[in-house]
């Protein structure tokens, strides 16, 4: 797989299906898809499984590859971008549209059904889609400017009327309420229908991908689980939702309050949650570490690393492109690359501190050392990879052996300012 800077819709290659996992460069994705598989299938009950990560971490493209992969084992698989449908409109009508795309074109009776249902529960979504449907079928024979006014007035109309009927607007909503209820176990008892004869004929569950939620409105990203909490959960139904919870989490306080429970507020929609980063780097740095066969240390080294810093897919690749730049530099160096590694993260993931480095001098390096140690938490309980590049600022962790390497070169007698010297930034 070739992570680009530009677009990120161009790294995202259509799938190959002829060799669907042949572009992950970590070679274990298919392993995590199996496993999440057997997760989800173990039975035909409903199943909402949240792919949690940050942005960069390679959601879309670990779920797109996993979507062709259970097509090829005979799953009817539906992908929904929730970004690219963020457009207004209720996710109901989007998402049971992709559903009613999979009912056979002979069952006609099945597909009225399921018409009626989803026409009947946007019904309830609100005064806005009457309009918009009425602006539309008027825009098919008169000019846009007059179906939009016609549409306004629709819109004006109810609220006079209802202004003018208080009296009646009680008993008008216990009424819409008991069909809401009825209309409600319509849908559902639909698309039970709907998916059952999808199970009975592949003798697999339907699996629905969601994708980037977690960039959508908050209210339409509220309203997307909301739909699939009330709406979706039927027998033999799967729903993968790829997004970040964090950043999820922060839409729905935009809503609710900043002082609102909102990772228990998400927690109540999912019946698991999975990190893709940890699996995912783990996998990236496995792969270099054959790669880089003429330097043992490099998983090591990353896997220390990563504790502080969090690498993405992303950065993994912008790491693998400097190792080659700087590999050039210090070849015959080995002893050097930790340090040299430690660097270039540094630049990748924290390039405030990596610019103010390279302003350092020799004589203010043990002061920027000790900020660098505090910010990303290097103490005397790190791990001695970790401890090992803070005494090149010329540090005392209290570590046993240290400064026996250090003054007796044991291993080498390098310090930060030599390195900077020959890396390339």
């Amino acid at each position: 797989m070739e992570y680009k800077r530009a677009d990120r819709r161009d790294y995202l290659k259509p799938v190959d299906t002829s060799d669907i996992w042949g572009d992950d460069q970590t070679g274990n994705l298919y392993v995590f898809a199996d496993y999440l598989e057997h997760q989800i299938v173990r039975d035909n009950d409903n199943y909402v499984l949240c792919i949690n990560g940050t942005w960069g971490t390679g959601k879309t493209f670990f779920i797109k590859r996993w979507e062709a992969s259970l097509e090829e084992k005979g799953y009817d698989v539906i992908y929904f971008n929730a970004w690219e449908n963020d457009c207004g409109e209720d996710p109901l009508v989007s998402l049971a549209t992709l559903i009613y795309k999979k009912i056979d074109t002979e069952d006609e009776d099945l597909k009225n059904s399921f018409k009626s249902a989803i026409g009947a529960m946007a019904l309830f979504a609100g005064k806005s889609i009457l309009r918009g449907v009425v602006t539309k079928l008027l825009g098919n024979h008169v000019s846009e400017e007059i179906a939009q006014r016609t549409g306004d007035i629709l819109e004006n109309g109810i609220d006079a009327f209802l202004e003018k009927n208080r009296s009646v607007i009680g008993n008008e909503l216990i009424e819409n309420s008991n069909k809401k209820v009825a209309f409600t176990k319509e849908f559902k008892d639909t698309l039970t229908e709907v998916v059952s004869k999808i199970l009975t004929k592949t003798e697999k569950p339907l699996v629905l991908f969601i994708d980037e939620l977690d960039r959508c409105r908050p209210t339409y990203a509220i309203e997307v689980l909301e739909r699939i909490k009330h709406l979706f959960e039927v027998y033999g139904l799967k729903i993968v939702i790829a997004c970040d919870i964090v950043q999820l989490s922060e839409s729905v306080k935009s809503i609710y309050g900043s002082n609102f429970n909102a990772l228990g507020y998400l927690q109540r929609f999912f019946d698991n949650i999975r990190d893709l980063k940890n699996f995912l780097f783990h996998g990236l740095i496995t792969n270099y570490k054959y790669r880089y066969s003429n330097w043992s240390g490099l998983y090591d080294c990353l896997n220390s690393f990563h504790k502080i810093m969090i690498f993405s897919a992303r950065d993994i690749e912008k790491i693998k492109e400097e190792l080659i730049v700087q590999n050039q530099a210090f070849k015959t160096r080995l002893e050097y690359m930790p340090l040299v590694l430690f660097l270039i993260c540094l630049k990748i993931k924290r390039r405030d501190l990596f610019n103010e480095l390279q302003n350092a001098n020799k004589e203010n390096l043990y002061s920027f050392g000790i900020k660098l140690t505090d910010e990303l938490g290097i103490d005397r309980n790190s791990d001695p990879i970790l401890i090992d590049v803070a005494t090149r600022f010329h540090l005392n962790m209290n570590y046993a052996y240290d400064a026996n390497r250090i003054t007796q070169g044991n291993t080498s007698d390098y310090s930060v300012s030599s390195v900077l010297n020959t890396f390339k930034s």
